[in-house]
């Protein structure tokens, strides 16, 4: 069955009720609403830095070896994980909270390339829950990487995942536009 712009999402594959209501609160009501959701800014990676010339509240992106990797639980029982991240000028902390799979998915003495904002935490620079990718070639950096493909930042409803949306509009929709399936109004 052909599909309309003017459809509602919920005729899309992977869009149910409840994911329906999340997308509604973003006033994103039928398919053509779905793609004009544009990015609010993107995450620029074609900039590399090194740690030394990190800037406080400034997004950036290094390429480091991780030395040392730990858990740390709180005393109201929360836990957050720290890594020691370094490059050929200097060492930085990377910190994430309650993200305890990480301790499987980053290893100590492995490169990756770590994108986020960078913050002032007790005098000391750091950077808090940056994206993470594992560096593969011996060039320093990888496909996965790759800053051509900068990834988009929505403005998001709790639950409503950019990530998820991403699926949506790359997945079936795109699909039947290539298929010609899509009836435009």
């Amino acid at each position: 069955m052909p599909l309309s712009l003017t459809d509602s999402i919920t005729s899309l594959p992977l869009v149910g009720p409840a994911y329906a209501n999340k997308l509604t609160r973003l006033d994103v009501h039928t398919i053509q609403d779905l793609l004009h959701h544009y990015p609010t800014r993107y995450l620029d990676r074609s900039q590399i830095s090194t740690i030394s010339t990190l800037q406080p509240d400034q997004p950036a992106t290094i390429i480091a070896t991780v030395i040392d990797f730990k858990n740390i639980y709180t005393r109201t029982g929360k836990n957050l994980q720290q890594a020691q991240i370094t490059d050929s000028t200097g060492q930085i902390t990377v910190t994430w909270f309650n993200q305890r799979y990480l301790e499987q998915a980053i290893r100590v003495g492995e490169s990756y390339a770590f994108s986020g904002k960078t913050k002032l935490y007790r005098g000391h620079l750091s950077l808090t829950a940056p994206e993470f990718e594992k560096v593969k070639s011996s060039s320093g950096w990888c496909a996965e990487a790759d800053p051509q493909r900068s990834p988009p930042a929505t403005k998001h409803e709790p639950g409503a995942r950019t990530s998820a949306g991403k699926e949506v509009r790359q997945g079936p929709l795109v699909n039947s536009i290539h298929t010609g399936r899509l009836v435009p109004i």
